[in-house]
């Protein structure tokens, strides 16, 4: 099983055929802010990943894996699940 550093990256050839979740780094940002979280490094460290790992999720680069988004919702309790992450659902329009 993956720790929460690590996030699985996404299929590079075609649309994605499954749901699939990514970061609300908007919301996350506003939650670092309430609680008083200077920097990036201090986010990672709050969430319990890597800098890098945290900045490719925010990126899209690499979708969070269930380890990371237990560790965020974790780090910030009062924030829902569904404020955290948003649900992709691909379409008919994203297939090849």
């Amino acid at each position: 099983m993956q720790g929460p550093g690590t996030a699985s990256k996404p299929p590079r050839s075609a649309a994605p055929s499954a749901p699939y979740f990514t970061l609300n780094r908007k919301r996350l940002d506003g939650l670092r802010r309430a609680h008083g979280i200077e920097s990036e490094t201090d986010l990672a460290k709050v969430i319990g990943v890597a800098r890098s790992t945290l900045w490719r999720v925010s990126q899209g680069e690499v979708r969070p894996t269930a380890d990371f988004m237990a560790a965020t919702c974790a780090a910030f309790p009062s924030a829902s699940f569904e404020s955290l992450f948003r649900l992709h659902k691909p379409t008919d329009e994203d297939a090849p």
